[in-house]
């Protein structure tokens, strides 16, 4: 047996056995929706507030309105008085914070809080007393109501179980007639947070996903119109599959849970590998003529015209 086939023989045992390894992985993959739960920093600072996030609310979806423009007015005000009741009435909603929610109390950091239990019903000559209150009220600055009071916010905590897509859905389907009436009042209303972006993201990289067959095909039409060469093509293709499966076993061995965003990224391989394979083909059929004095180094002879 000569160096070459040994080393092609070993060569390939390596990658039988990275393939075993890497399909017992894939039996530990955790799969969601959520593209968020990759995002999760698991360094034991960040676990130890995940934690105490979760000990004081059911949910780690929620989302986040903003009213401008709306607050410093009666009509305005009402408007974010109704908002919040049609939010508060949803059962996919365990709660509202905000100043006109009825919630007693809202932590924001170590030992500071928001009273918000009076607020709503509270007796103010004006809107304007009402917006001096609220602004000259430290705790309620930048986390409940703008400085200036122009902006007001309303936080949403979802109920145990929510999926971020199927909740963005539902506060979106609330949302809508309800921000056509802060534009017709003159305001704005924006809603946002990491459900509704995590939904988005998932909408989005589904749609690319479906492109990930079409990818493949032509990654392998270039390969082999640059190389002319069946076996280039088939090594491309295996080396495609060993890529995304071995990336997928990597994945659950690590606990790192795989989402339509991580998904789309490990796909994003294929190219690449057909790029190597390009390079590789080119590199072996160019070995014998390396000591050629004709030869241009670092330009492979396929390439050179």
């Amino acid at each position: 047996m000569d160096s070459i086939t040994k080393q092609k023989r070993l060569a390939l045992l390596g990658f039988a056995v990275l393939f075993v390894l890497a399909a017992l992985g894939a039996t530990r993959l955790k799969v969601t929706d959520d593209a968020s739960e990759a995002m999760l920093p698991a360094d034991p600072e960040t676990v130890a507030r995940y934690s105490d996030y979760l000990a004081r609310f059911p949910n780690d979806q929620g989302a986040l309105v903003v009213f401008e423009d709306l607050f410093c007015s009666e009509a305005g005000w009402d408007l974010i008085k109704k908002t919040e009741a049609a939010f508060a009435e949803h059962p996919v909603i365990d709660r509202t914070l905000s100043l006109a929610s009825m919630s007693t109390r809202y932590v924001i950091g170590s030992g500071d809080t928001v009273d918000l239990s009076r607020f709503r019903d509270a007796e103010f000559s004006s809107p304007a007393d009402r917006c001096v209150a609220a602004t000259n009220y430290a705790p309620y600055r930048n986390v409940l109501v703008s400085p200036d009071g122009k902006a007001a916010a309303l936080f949403l905590i979802a109920a145990p179980g929510q999926n971020a897509t199927t909740f963005s859905d539902l506060l979106v389907d609330i949302y809508k007639p309800l921000a056509a009436e802060a534009n017709a009042a003159g305001g704005r209303m924006v809603i946002t947070g990491e459900a509704i972006v995590s939904a988005e993201l998932s909408r989005v990289v589904a749609r690319d996903s479906s492109l990930v067959a079409a990818i493949l095909v032509a990654m392998l039409i270039f390969v082999y119109a640059i190389t002319r060469s069946s076996t280039s093509t088939l090594v491309a293709l295996g080396l495609s599959i060993f890529v995304v499966g071995f990336s997928y076993g990597f994945m659950g061995w690590i606990g790192m849970a795989l989402t339509p965003a991580t998904s789309l990224v490990i796909f994003l391989l294929v190219p690449l590998t057909g790029t190597f394979v390009i390079n590789a083909h080119g590199y072996v059929r160019d070995r014998p003529n390396a000591s050629s004095s004709r030869m241009r180094p670092g330009c492979p002879a396929y390439l050179r015209g």
